[in-house]
C-alpha cells in the first residue's frame, strides 16, 4: 500500500479531519489532501509528525512505497548539496578577504581568479550531487573537479614560491602574507575538493567489492 492511502486510512480511523491534521502539522489543508492523493509527498519532518500523530511506526508508514523512499533520498541529497554550496561561499569569502588584507592592491588578479574558481566549484558540486542529472554530466563534473584541484594546487605552489622568494629577499612581512594566503587556499582544496574525491573513490571501491 502506498503512503497516501496509509495516511488517509490512519486519519479516518482516528476520526481526524484534514483541517485538524493541517493545524497539527502546520501546513495547509490542501497540502494534506495532496499527500493523501499522492499529488505530492511530505518531507521527513512531516512524516515523523504524522507517524506520532497517527501512532504508526516509520517503518510501517514507509514500507512498500518506493516512490516516497526515492523522494526522501532526493530531499536528503538536496540538503547536503545546499550545505556544501553554503560552505563554498563562506570559505571563498574568507579567502577573498585574506587576499585583500594580506596582499593589498596586488591581490586584484588573484581575487578574480578565486572568484572564477569558486563559481566553477558551485556548478561542479551542484551537478555532481544532483540525483536527477545524467551519468555523463556527473562524470564530466567530476573531471572538472580534478581540473580545479590542479588549478588550486598551482595557486598553492605559486604562493609558496613567492613566499620563499620574499623571505630570501628579506621581505619577511610579504613572505608571511603569501604563506598565509597559500595555507588558506590549501585548506580550500582539502575541504571543498579533495574530501569529495576521497568520498567518490571510496564509493567506487565499495561498489566494486559488492559486485
Amino acid at each position: 500500500m502506498n503512503i497516501g492511502k496509509k495516511l488517509k486510512e490512519a486519519r479516518m480511523q482516528h476520526g481526524f479531519t484534514q483541517e485538524r491534521i493541517s493545524d497539527e502539522i502546520q501546513v495547509s489543508r490542501q497540502t494534506i489532501s495532496n499527500w493523501e492523493n499522492e499529488k505530492s509527498y511530505p518531507d521527513i519532518i512531516s512524516i515523523i509528525k504524522l507517524s506520532d500523530l497517527y501512532e504508526i511506526s516509520l517503518d510501517e508508514l514507509l514500507k512498500g512505497d518506493d516512490e516516497i523512499i526515492n523522494h526522501l533520498d532526493k530531499c536528503t541529497n538536496t540538503v547536503k548539496s545546499n550545505r556544501k554550496l553554503s560552505i563554498i561561499v563562506m570559505i571563498s569569502l574568507i579567502v577573498i578577504a585574506a587576499l585583500l588584507i594580506f596582499m593589498g592592491d596586488r591581490s586584484s588578479i588573484l581575487i578574480w581568479v578565486t572568484m572564477l574558481l569558486e563559481f566553477g566549484l558551485l556548478c561542479v558540486v551542484g551537478f555532481s550531487d544532483a540525483p536527477e542529472v545524467s551519468k555523463h554530466i556527473r562524470i564530466a563534473s567530476r573531471v572538472l573537479m580534478i581540473i580545479f584541484v590542479l588549478i588550486y594546487l598551482g595557486l598553492v605552489v605559486v604562493c609558496g614560491l613567492a613566499a620563499f622568494d620574499a623571505f630570501q629577499s628579506g621581505r619577511s612581512e610579504t613572505g608571511i602574507k603569501l604563506l598565509i594566503t597559500g595555507v588558506l587556499v590549501a585548506v580550500c582544496v582539502y575541504f571543498l575538493i579533495i574530501s569529495k574525491l576521497i568520498k567518490i573513490l571510496t564509493q567506487g571501491r565499495s561498489s566494486n567489492r559488492s559486485m
